[in-house]
């Protein structure tokens, strides 16, 4: 399922080892935060995991697709040459009920280029899971 062994340190930074983070999530857990989740999506992008990505993806975020093969293509054809090398959050306040909000920097290499980029997310919650609706991206200061 995992490119990542359980005892490596995990890709979203948080300083702990894989099994004991995102991996959790990535085996089905619901993720208790929008900080959670994006950290968690962010390993799963590193590890190549499309299907985690498109289960925490919110049906009315304009990144859905209804095909889930063509829609598993695409995300692998984005992200197959990426190397992701870090994850710095810059914000993620006490969501509401059922929605929240993250600011992050994806540090993310591609062909030897530098790629990273800054984003202030939203989440929304459906069928009390939290999943990535969409954000605002800009590119961080080098």
């Amino acid at each position: 399922m995992s490119s990542i062994p359980p005892n490596a340190p995990c890709p979203c930074d948080s300083g702990k080892k894989y099994k004991k983070c995102c991996r959790v999530y990535h085996m089905g857990v619901p993720a208790p935060t929008p900080e959670k989740l994006m950290r968690s999506r962010y390993t799963a992008y590193a590890a190549g995991n499309m299907t985690y990505i498109m289960a925490t993806t919110h049906p009315e975020s304009e990144w859905h697709r209804e095909n889930a093969a063509q829609w598993e293509k695409e995300l692998t054809g984005l992200t197959g040459s990426s190397e992701y090398v870090g994850l710095v959050v810059h914000s993620a306040p006490e969501p509401n009920s059922d929605s929240g909000e993250v600011t992050f920097t994806a540090k993310i290499m591609q062909n030897s280029e530098d790629i990273s980029f800054t984003e202030h997310s939203r989440f929304k919650k459906h069928d009390e899971r939290w999943k990535y609706v969409d954000g605002n991206i800009s590119q961080p200061e080098k």
